[in-house]
């Protein structure tokens, strides 16, 4: 069970008025949802309406792509003491934010868009999906506070407008980036106004 605490008084989180919970919840830091969720059915009820919060989430509908990466996230599950190790490695290869971390979130295409949820990222978004329709849908379906994006697939220069929230310190495009000569302008001025970030890359 959730307690509020001051100084004088302890308050179950259940004895607050509903509309006060809401508010909690709602202005709760994403990290800690996931901790708030496991303290009551209510509060799990609650914290489900910001969405669903992962770490680091790959989500591909490429068949292929999406068994491979399931296969070695599951080996090195097995291996999650030397976790640790290999993402200090990364770091010094790639960086503080590495573009190649060890992703135990998987979703594929369609338990993705069978969710109906809003995801949240907070450390890594990773999106692979074959057309920029496909893309249109999943953006509308993703929030959060991660630092990198990495897109693969076929994407509209929009797509990576709206993914691209000034959170983000590195940024990879791989793929087909479909941009038209009216936004040229504005691809060279985002780039140009991010590149006078020292930590983005």
């Amino acid at each position: 069970m959730v307690v509020i605490t001051s100084a004088d008084v302890a308050i179950p989180y259940e004895k607050l008025p509903y509309a006060f919970q809401r508010r909690l919840v709602d202005l709760a830091p994403i990290s800690e949802l996931g901790t708030f969720r496991l303290t009551g059915q209510k509060a799990h009820r609650l914290a489900s309406r910001r969405g669903i919060p992962f770490k680091t989430l790959y989500i591909s509908d490429h068949t292929k792509n999406y068994i491979w990466i399931t296969v070695n996230s599951k080996s090195f599950g097995r291996y999650k003491f030397i976790l640790p190790l290999l993402n200090y490695i990364s770091r010094h290869v790639d960086g503080p934010y590495s573009f190649y971390p060890y992703f135990l979130n998987i979703l594929s295409g369609q338990n993705f868009f069978s969710l109906k949820q809003t995801i949240i990222a907070e450390e890594t978004l990773l999106l692979d999906f074959k057309t920029p329709g496909v893309y249109d849908e999943a953006v509308t379906l993703i929030s959060g506070t991660y630092k990198q994006l990495v897109l693969h697939g076929t994407f509209k220069w929009n797509h990576v407008k709206e993914l691209m929230h000034p959170g983000v310190k590195q940024l990879r495009l791989n793929g087909c980036l479909e941009i038209t000569d009216d936004e040229c302008d504005d691809a060279v001025l985002l780039v140009l106004d991010r590149a006078r970030d020292p930590e983005f890359s």
